[in-house]
């Protein structure tokens, strides 16, 4: 059934206010919550959203190295989500984690090693290595997913020689190695401190570090300044980036989510990742009626008729695949019997503007006393993936 969305009361959002108040008077960092977990299935499913489904997840974190994390009030430009980080997660004083005045630090050595893939890509050691990895299946052609990356080497380390290192791998059907998709929009140059940062180089860096990146390096305006800020710690952070990868729908890839310290342990860095990003294509049932009755949508016999839309959200990428929508109808009222025939099958093109289709239920008014009679309508995707269900 649909989930309806509620406002806030007006004196619950002032008692919410006050109490972040109060949190403020004691420690800035209430700001931006993080509860830290290794738990490796509760950090992936918080990632996962709809046309995604994940499984086999583990992890490669110390304790306080990754979290989930919500956002009261922050410049983040994130709500909730996931944080991998090379220091600390949460704050538990007397240390720091992501969350707190930018004047702190969440340095931690954690002593744990570095990774191989993050080693090439960065071309120098790795350390405090913090890394989630999962299978998925999609039922599109395209996985997207959302996130940011900060640190405390901006600016200091701008153009530098080594910078702190993450990245994001992908692997399965037509991926004959792992690919990084951690990438600056519209390029295949890796995230990082010295391809997006506020374009001043550093005491000791190099210009070239930056631009041997790749055209373009540094990219100045993804880049976001919290030297001062009050509610992350880290000195600056990039904007809200999207990721995406071309698969083969239904089936099975593996998604490596790594980051690490760069050459030293000390100085972090942090991703986070926004709440149920990971996504495909997907759709949702919408009816509509004339009438309605305790809150129900209502037909009346011979009267008047539903309308049933199936959308779809997303378009994706190949010029050739198609989305197959099944639905499949019970309730008391019988298809055929109380209402017109009403196919099961619905085909949507490659064509971008193919996005809707409708589907119109008319009552028979058949002079029968039966009742009221319920008509129940559940969609599955290409994956035979249950998305969405009504009634009325």
């Amino acid at each position: 059934m649909k989930k309806l969305n509620y406002n806030i009361p007006f004196q619950a959002k002032w008692v919410g206010f006050s109490l972040i108040l109060t949190c403020l008077a004691l420690l800035v960092h209430g700001q931006v919550n993080v509860i830290n977990t290794n738990n490796a299935s509760s950090l992936a499913q918080k990632l996962s959203g709809p046309g995604v489904t994940v499984s086999n997840a583990t992890i490669q974190c110390e304790n306080q190295q990754s979290g989930i994390f919500t956002a009261v009030t922050s410049n983040l430009g994130l709500d909730s989500g996931i944080v991998l980080t090379t220091g600390r997660a949460g704050t538990t004083l007397p240390f720091y984690g992501v969350n707190g005045n930018e004047y702190n630090l969440a340095n931690f050595n954690h002593g744990n090693g570095g990774d191989p893939d993050l080693t090439t890509l960065a071309g120098t050691t790795t350390h405090d290595r913090c890394i989630l990895e999962f299978d998925f299946k999609a039922n599109g052609d395209t996985v997207y997913f959302q996130y940011l990356f900060g640190s405390e080497e901006y600016p200091a380390y701008n153009c530098a020689n080594y910078n702190d290192v993450f990245g994001f791998f992908i692997s399965g059907p037509g991926y004959a190695a792992p690919l990084n998709l951690a990438l600056v929009p519209g390029t295949n140059i890796p995230v990082s401190i010295n391809s997006i940062n506020n374009g001043v180089i550093s005491a000791g860096g190099n210009i070239a570090n930056c631009t041997s990146m790749g055209p373009g390096s540094p990219f100045t305006s993804m880049y976001n300044t919290n030297v001062n800020g009050t509610t992350t710690t880290y000195s600056g952070f990039t904007d809200l980036l999207t990721s995406k990868a071309s698969i083969l729908p239904c089936s099975t890839y593996h998604l490596k989510l790594a980051i690490a310290d760069g050459f030293d342990n000390i100085i972090d860095s942090g991703v986070f990742l926004k709440a149920g990003s990971l996504t495909s294509n997907t759709f949702e049932l919408e009816t509509l009626t004339d009438s309605v009755l305790n809150n129900q949508p209502y037909v009346y016999e011979g009267c008047d008729s539903a309308i049933i839309k199936i959308k779809r959200k997303f378009v994706q990428n190949s010029s050739v695949y198609a989305d197959t929508v099944n639905m499949v109808i019970t309730g008391t009222a019988t298809n055929g019997v109380d209402y017109p025939p009403v196919q099961t099958t619905f085909v949507f093109t490659a064509n971008p503007n193919d996005t809707i289709k409708t589907i119109y239920i008319e009552a028979f008014n058949d002079l029968i006393t039966e009742g009221t009679e319920i008509v129940k309508l559940a969609i599955f995707d290409n994956c035979s993936t249950p998305v969405d269900s009504l009634s009325f």
